[in-house]
C-alpha cells in the first residue's frame, strides 16, 4: 500500500468577477510519494462509504493542450489517519474495493453533469 503525504491549496486566480466564490475555485493537492517525488492533482470529489472516507483525483496540468490530450481517468485514494492525527491519502490495494468506489464515484459525476 502507497502512502502519500498531501498539501492542500487552491491556486491563485485573476477574475474580473468579483462575486465568485472561493468554494467554486478549484482544490488541488500536491501528493508527495514515498520517494519524495511531488505530483499534482486535482480534488474532483470526495464520498464516504461504510465509514470510510474516498477522494477521487485527476491529475493537474498547467498547459491546457496537455488538459486537452488527458484521457479523463480519475485515481481514487483512501483516507486514513496517521499515528499523528493527520490525514493520509493512500492506496486501495484491493481490486473489488478499488472498482466498487469507482463505480460510486462514476454515478455521481453523472448525477452532477448537466445533460440538457
Amino acid at each position: 500500500m502507497a502512502a502519500f503525504l498531501f498539501m492542500e491549496h487552491r491556486k491563485e486566480l485573476n477574475q474580473m468577477n468579483d462575486e465568485l466564490n472561493p468554494k467554486d475555485l478549484p482544490t488541488y493537492l500536491t501528493l508527495v510519494d514515498e520517494d519524495g517525488v511531488q505530483t499534482e492533482f486535482e480534488l474532483l470529489a470526495s464520498l464516504e462509504e461504510d465509514g470510510v472516507e474516498y477522494r477521487a483525483l485527476a491529475p493537474h496540468y498547467e498547459d491546457p493542450a496537455q488538459a486537452l490530450e488527458a484521457d479523463g481517468q480519475f485515481v481514487v485514494l483512501r483516507v486514513e489517519i496517521d499515528e499523528n492525527g493527520e490525514e493520509m491519502l493512500v492506496s486501495i490495494d484491493d481490486d473489488k474495493e478499488y472498482e466498487r468506489i469507482g463505480d460510486l464515484f462514476l454515478n455521481l459525476f453523472d448525477e452532477e453533469m448537466d445533460w440538457e
